[in-house]
């Protein structure tokens, strides 16, 4: 899933044409009787390191979208300034 792939997804895509277009979401969560939430997700990266990850939330309902949502979460970058031990302990 990307963020052009999550724009392409209406309000009222049945559930199977998400599923057979973006694959099986990388998690799935009932939140009431008749809605599961699908979740997809994307890596941003930069060089070989991940700065960024977008979680891409689909309400399903009836079978189909009936709502969705985005959530980023910002990869905290690794500071070796304020590390105290930068090498593995290897003992006295």
């Amino acid at each position: 899933m990307t963020t052009d792939g999550y724009s392409e997804v209406a309000i009222g895509t049945p559930k199977e044409k998400l599923v057979e277009v973006y694959g099986r979401p990388a998690s799935r969560r009932t939140i009431d009787d008749d809605q599961v939430v699908y979740e997809y997700y994307e890596r941003i990266t930069l060089g070989t390191n991940t700065v960024e990850i977008r979680h891409y939330f689909f309400v399903i309902t009836d079978g189909k979208v009936s709502a969705k949502y985005v959530r980023r979460d910002d990869v905290p970058p690794y500071n070796q300034i304020n590390d105290d031990q930068i090498y593995p302990y290897s003992g006295p």
